[in-house]
């Protein structure tokens, strides 16, 4: 395996751990991107259910992916 490859990280994982992210410790829907050793890392403060059905969902990860897509 090449050791140039960039990584994409979504939500919370091993490797977004290690990397010092936590996102059980932002606000409501907050939401973290960072650059790390070749990775990029997109988490945020996440619950179960729908985020688009209008409840009280918490979807910080996928308002990272639609700050990055901006």
């Amino acid at each position: 395996m090449a050791k140039n490859l960039t990584r994409i990280y979504l939500g919370t994982c091993g490797a977004a751990a290690e990397a010092g992210l936590q996102p059980t410790q932002l606000p409501l829907d907050g939401f973290r991107i960072k650059t790390a050793d070749g990775a990029l890392f997109l988490a945020g403060r996440d619950s179960q259910g729908d985020p688009l059905d209008g409840s009280t969902t918490m979807a910080g990860t996928l308002f990272a992916v639609y700050h990055l897509l901006q």
